[in-house]
C-alpha cells in the first residue's frame, strides 16, 4: 500500500485540507506513524524524496497541477 505518506495542502484554497487527507488514510488502515504532515509543499517534497532515496524506495507524488508545479520546483 505504501511505506510512508507525506501530506501537503495546496495554497490556493481549492484542495482538501491536509488533516482531512490524513484522517482518510487512517480510516483506510494506515497507521499514524506512517503519515507526515507539512505546512510547506517544498519541505514536504524534499523530505519525502530524501526518505525514498535513503530507503531505496519509489517516490510517487499525487495531486493537482498546482501541487505538481510546486513539487517540480522543489525538486529542481
Amino acid at each position: 500500500f505504501g511505506n510512508s505518506f507525506h501530506i501537503v495542502e495546496a495554497d490556493n484554497g481549492r484542495g482538501a485540507p491536509k488533516r482531512l487527507l490524513a484522517a482518510m488514510l487512517e480510516d483506510h488502515g494506515v497507521s499514524t506513524e506512517k503519515i507526515k504532515i507539512y505546512d510547506d509543499i517544498g519541505a514536504g517534497v524534499k523530505e519525502a524524496r530524501n526518505e525514498a532515496l535513503q530507503k531505496g524506495e519509489v517516490l510517487l507524488i499525487c495531486g493537482s497541477f498546482f501541487i505538481m508545479g510546486a513539487a517540480r520546483e522543489a525538486l529542481g
